[in-house]
């Protein structure tokens, strides 16, 4: 008997919970799905998700591989509808964790599976990312098709189970530049077990799917490269060897803590002490250690997770990838399954584990977004209304205004008003001028005009005194303003020459 077959079918009551915590992940992820307007990421997605066939396949509109896209592309041209645009992230995000408990029950260990299965039910990560129109929900749904299909691969090895793994490795590779990690993480752990097996057989497997891994590489990374070059090398310089050992360890040190640690389990949090840090640290490092010592089936998660954060922070060293907190988000079930394990251990002492457990969950829950409870004041997701501020417009405008969009609200301003009979002017990327010089480009942009709106989305939304108050020493005067989550605009208007400063 293989050691995963004694758990290979759950029993019924196992499935009943699962089933329960699938139904609490789905109603977190529904609840405020459509509560704000498409952020400046999403309406990029958005219009990229629109470019007809077959030109969506060829990364005209963004370095991204097509995999997202093709399957967003139906919903995305036929609605702007917030809710139907995401829907697709909360399934995949709902599957994402059954597919999770399955690979963790196949491992042998039910309880560890369900109380993982619970927190990624419950994270604020999840479901922040259920909830937006981009692949990383997909790309959390196909880095735990690859773990779950690799463990079969290595449990049983039957042409099926090669045959599943090469189909979840060549559409993770179609999905997320970044799953390329986890892939060669994944690649290291079937070495490893086929040099100890010595199977002779898989080794043709092994090498073929390696070959058609190699060959959609190519061909996405070359595509990209071809038009998308400058994009993507943007901001990307190589720190490895400009620093010293204590100050490289230092940098890595806090990659860890910022973009990993406490975006996993507090995301947009702000202003929250380091020492409340402790806790998911603790879980983590335990429950790691306590996965390890279970044997040598265990120790493949354990080294995936250490391999893929080596090589994430190699790469960023080296100036090839950014080492940034999304961009390791399939990881996250790793995570929380280490942060499960440290749980479960920490119960065999109920006086500690059951207060520990309490405080995981209420942690997990006071910071999940959109749930229309007390707003918490040190959580700042990316939302933004823009739609709200430009209805506001509409109302407010009348024959002879114009806008002009600030840097970011570009995007979603044309997806929401497109068929716009109001003069536009899109202002240029000036993200890294000093503050006289974007007031000088908007003034210059907008001479002659008596009135107009500006437009800010979220981005760049904390300018918008030191703009108007530019503005203002340059004969315009805001007569009025409207604030959304995430959006401003406000209506300037060029003060005449007999109007004192008084009267301002």
């Amino acid at each position: 008997m293989n050691p995963g077959d004694a758990v290979l079918v759950p029993s019924s009551r196992q499935y009943s919970q699962v089933l329960a915590v699938l139904a609490l992940a789905a109603t977190l992820r529904l609840i405020g799905l459509g509560a704000n307007g498409l952020w400046y990421d999403e309406a990029l997605e958005v219009a990229r998700d629109r470019i007809p066939w077959p030109r969506i396949l060829l990364l005209h509109e963004g370095p991204d591989p097509p995999l997202y896209r093709v399957l967003q592309s139906p919903i995305a041209a036929r609605t702007t509808t917030e809710a139907w645009l995401r829907l697709p992230s909360a399934c995949y995000s709902v599957a994402t964790i059954w597919i999770v408990w399955r690979w963790i029950v196949l491992l042998g260990d039910p309880s560890l599976a369900l109380l993982t299965a619970l927190l990624l039910a419950i994270s604020p990560l999840q479901v922040y990312y259920a909830q937006e129109v981009s692949q990383y929900a997909l790309s959390g749904l196909m880095g735990a098709w690859v773990l779950l299909a690799s463990q079969k691969v290595t449990d049983r090895g039957l042409t099926r189970d090669w045959l599943a793994l090469s189909a979840a490795l060549i559409l993770a590779i179609c999905t997320y530049y970044g799953l390329v990690f986890l892939i060669a993480g994944v690649d290291i752990v079937l070495l490893l077990h086929m040099v100890r097996e010595r199977k002779t057989r898989a080794w043709w497997f092994f090498i073929g799917i390696n070959l058609g891994l190699l060959a959609a590489a190519f061909l996405l990374y070359a595509l990209m490269f071809a038009q998308q070059q400058e994009k993507f090398t943007a901001g990307l310089y190589p720190w490895l060897g400009k620093y010293t050992l204590e100050q490289s360890l230092g940098y890595v040190a806090t990659k860890l803590e910022e973009d990993l640690l406490r975006y996993f389990w507090l995301p947009w949090s702000k202003g929250l002490s380091r020492a409340l840090f402790l806790l998911p640290l603790s879980l983590l490092i335990v429950g790691a250690i306590g996965v390890w010592r279970r044997g040598w089936r265990w120790r493949a998660p354990v080294l995936i997770f250490t391999l893929v954060l080596a090589w994430m922070c190699l790469a960023d060293g080296l100036g090839l990838y950014p080492f940034v907190f999304r961009y390791a988000f399939f990881l996250s079930p790793l995570f929380f399954l280490f942060i499960a394990g440290g749980l479960l251990a920490s119960m065999r002492a109920p006086m500690l584990g059951i207060p520990l457990a309490v405080l995981v969950v209420v942690a997990q829950l006071v910071f999940l977004p959109n749930l229309g409870l007390i707003p918490s004041p040190w959580l700042s997701p990316p939302y933004e209304n823009l739609e709200r501020a430009l209805n506001w417009v509409e109302m407010r405008s009348r024959k002879g205004d114009s806008i002009y969009l600030y840097y970011g609200a570009a995007p979603a301003f044309r997806i929401y008003r497109s068929q716009t009979q109001l003069p536009v002017v899109q202002g240029m990327a000036f993200r890294h001028l000093p503050p006289e010089q974007k007031v000088a480009s908007i003034e210059t942009s907008m001479r002659g005009r008596q009135r107009f709106f500006l437009v800010m989305s979220h981005i760049w939304e904390s300018e918008r005194e030191t703009l108007v108050a530019g503005l203002n020493s340059r004969g315009y005067r805001l007569v009025d303003s409207v604030d959304a989550v995430g959006a401003f605009a406000g209506l300037l208007e060029e003060r005449r020459s007999d109007v004192g400063a008084g009267d301002d």
